[in-house]
């Protein structure tokens, strides 16, 4: 998930219909998604800040915030499949399967899956389509990285 920096807080803020505190929780969880991602890549400049950052973030200020607290049992299984996802991209970002490889370069952005429930829980399932569709517009049509290059890697 590639969001624009500049536009982070507004998009979030819409995306959660307002409400400050889903948005907080969601750039809190872009944080963390930016920060692992980085971790794992090799593209940290500084991986043993991150990493304090990338702790403190999911073991203190997830477990403190409100939103998270409130919609914790819908939001747990779907931050636990976009986890999975991200593992098993990785694994199969290699495989000799061509549909594998398909898969993969969609399950590792399937965080945004939590965006779609937190767009629900505030906003139901009509604010949570336009969710999807400006999500994609703002993250992925935008994006100049291909298919081909993220199977190439960096």
């Amino acid at each position: 998930m590639a969001l624009p920096d500049g536009k982070m807080r507004e998009l979030l803020t819409r995306w959660s219909n307002g409400n400050k505190q889903a948005a907080e929780f969601m750039m809190n969880l872009a944080a963390i998604t930016r920060l692992a991602d980085n971790i794992a890549d090799g593209d940290s400049e500084n991986i043993v800040s991150d990493m304090a950052d990338l702790l403190y973030r999911t073991t203190i200020t997830l477990q403190l915030d409100p939103f998270y607290t409130e919609n914790k049992i819908a939001l747990f299984p779907v931050m636990a499949n976009a986890i999975l996802a991200w593992k098993v991209s990785e694994k199969w970002r290699k495989s000799e399967d061509g549909k594998a490889r398909m898969f993969a370069y969609i399950y590792r952005e399937l965080v945004e899956q939590v965006m779609w429930t937190t767009a629900v829980l505030t906003g139901g399932m009509d604010h949570a389509m336009s969710v999807v569709e400006d999500l994609f517009k703002e993250s992925h049509s935008n994006s100049g990285e291909t298919f081909e290059d993220w199977l190439k890697g960096d």
